[in-house]
């Protein structure tokens, strides 16, 4: 069910993850990039997420993202600790928080780019 495209209304957004269809924002011209904008807005604000759909991002790719990031959370904080965002200004990289001394929240922000450049490493995980 497509809950943005119905409007998104407070009562259905609570039980369902809306799907959007990504396709008219990739091929589309600039009101249907901004219709799919508004619809990504709307979702976050009433639901909090939700589920693109033609997104040209092939199943293979998502599949490897997946074994990349179930491998690199593995890993010892020393060893991701070496991808730590840096203060360039870059949103690249590895995000920790830490309160009393444990991991709270961690995240990796890559993009393909970063998968296939020898300066980061990951690649190679």
């Amino acid at each position: 069910m497509n809950l943005v495209a119905n409007e998104c209304s407070a009562a259905n957004a609570s039980n369902s993850i809306p799907v959007i269809d990504f396709q008219p924002f990739l091929t589309g011209d600039s009101s249907s990039q901004k219709a799919v904008a508004a619809k990504l807005e709307r979702a976050m604000q009433h639901v909090g997420c939700f589920y693109l759909s033609n997104t040209a991002v092939s199943l293979t790719a998502v599949a490897q993202v997946f074994t990349l990031c179930k491998y690199f959370f593995a890993l010892p904080s020393s060893e991701k600790e070496q991808l730590l965002i840096p203060p360039d200004g870059s949103y690249h990289g590895y995000i920790v928080k830490r309160a009393d001394g444990k991991i709270t929240s961690e995240k990796l922000s890559i993009t393909q780019e970063n998968l296939q450049s020898p300066s980061v490493g990951v690649q190679n995980l």
